[in-house]
């Protein structure tokens, strides 16, 4: 209770809309009689509820040091300064081979350069005919109406921005987009697709972002958590990943 108290206290804090005085007078109240209940039952440490706080503080600590990690890997991503219109058209004038079939990269945010991408023309050099970015955004409503799920942005020269919406309860599917995107005539029957993917591989260091059993316990939750195979549901055969590897 209190902290459910308190985080509403800051989203609301935070929020112009409110008048600070009376968000104070508001919750003050709520957050003392909180903290009465809270120092009444800690006499109930030494009688088991040292337990829960212990799972409570490891569970925190599994957060933190998976977010540090996560940090730490976006600190040394490829990152152009360029947007990605911009990056597609001076790339496409100094690599002008294109090869057949259709290549799609996933990114985290609509018209973002995904890093699958900056690798793949920093190495291989070469574009297919058609290139789809695809970004799956989760709405914040349970549901999202199947017609207006899927948008679509031409930049030219067989480049597309493709953006697929879901509701928080919906799973996101590539085979689904693939569907939308015949009835568009955007993909043809039996078409030879590579989907790119960027898999962040942690480098154990010496440097300064985890270390000791940090690095340990965070390189053991990389080895758990879901890849983006599995949680797009995209078909195995057509995925293409490229390592990057990085200093937790």
């Amino acid at each position: 209770m209190l902290i459910t108290s308190l985080l509403i206290f800051i989203l609301k804090y935070e929020d112009n809309k409110w008048c600070k005085i009376r968000l104070f007078l508001l919750f003050i109240p709520l957050i003392l009689l909180d903290i009465t209940f809270v120092s009444s039952n800690l006499i109930k440490f030494f009688d088991g509820a040292w337990y829960v706080i212990a799972i409570t503080m490891l569970v925190c600590y599994l957060i933190y040091v998976w977010r540090r990690g996560s940090e730490a890997l976006e600190k040394q991503k490829f990152i152009p300064s360029l947007s990605l219109e911009n990056f597609l058209e001076e790339n496409l004038r100094k690599n002008q081979n294109r090869i057949p079939g259709l290549g799609i990269f996933l990114c985290s945010a609509p018209f973002k350069i995904p890093t699958a991408f900056a690798l793949n023309l920093k190495h291989n050099k070469y574009l297919h005919n058609k290139v789809f970015f695809v970004s799956f955004i989760v709405v914040d409503s349970p549901y999202y109406n199947t017609d207006e799920r899927f948008s679509i942005h031409e930049f030219g020269n067989g480049c597309y921005q493709i953006i697929a919406r879901s509701g928080f309860m919906q799973k996101p599917s590539m085979h689904k987009l693939l569907n939308w995107l015949e009835r568009k005539q955007l993909l043809e029957d039996n078409e030879d697709i590579s989907v790119f993917l960027s898999k962040g591989v942690p480098v154990k260091t010496k440097s300064k972002n985890l270390t000791g059993l940090s690095e340990n316990v965070y390189y053991f939750l990389s080895l758990l958590s879901q890849n983006a195979t599995d949680f797009f549901r995209i078909p195995h055969h057509k995925v293409i990943e490229l390592g990057v590897r990085y200093e937790i």
